[in-house]
């Protein structure tokens, strides 16, 4: 009996390599986005520590310009940084769909083969079982050719 051998299999293996090399890319992007979430945070624990120093160092009636001025320029420096952090979320976002869409792309190019696969299995199966079939209904005609030439 003949073994199924499915044509495309070197196809569909490097296809199927394509796709895990998606599903790594976009694991690597998921993960750049906690890191990045992760600095977010703490800048924002940064901006309100500042703010919660300058309403301790400035009491009522006491007013020290310059402790207003540092702290100012501190804030407006965690302000850029917040800024450029949220221009690179925006970024990693657009980038994250890229690779979902690449990772989809991937993934259907992969179930097209392995459908195809499957059909041509199935199709082998069918082949092998009606010659199986065939063979045994020409071992039952012979036989009973033989059994009909022996009673004559």
């Amino acid at each position: 009996m003949a073994t199924f051998r499915f044509r495309l299999e070197s196809a569909l293996k490097v296809r199927q390599e394509k796709r895990d090399l998606r599903r790594k890319e976009l694991a690597r992007a998921y993960e750049d986005e906690k890191t990045l979430e992760h600095e977010k945070q703490k800048l924002h624990q940064q901006r309100l520590k500042l703010k919660s120093h300058v309403q301790q160092r400035v009491q009522p009636g006491s007013i020290d310009a310059h402790v207003l001025l540092s702290a100012r320029q501190h804030d407006l420096l965690l302000q850029s940084e917040q800024q450029l952090l949220d221009s690179k979320a925006q970024q990693l976002q657009e980038e994250i769909e890229r690779r979902r869409n690449a990772l989809r792309e991937a993934d259907s190019k992969v179930q097209m083969l392995e459908k195809l696969e499957q059909r041509q299995r199935l199709q082998h199966r069918r082949r092998l079982t009606k010659r199986e079939v065939q063979m045994l209904d020409d071992m039952t005609a012979s036989r009973q050719n033989n059994l009909i030439t022996d009673s004559r």
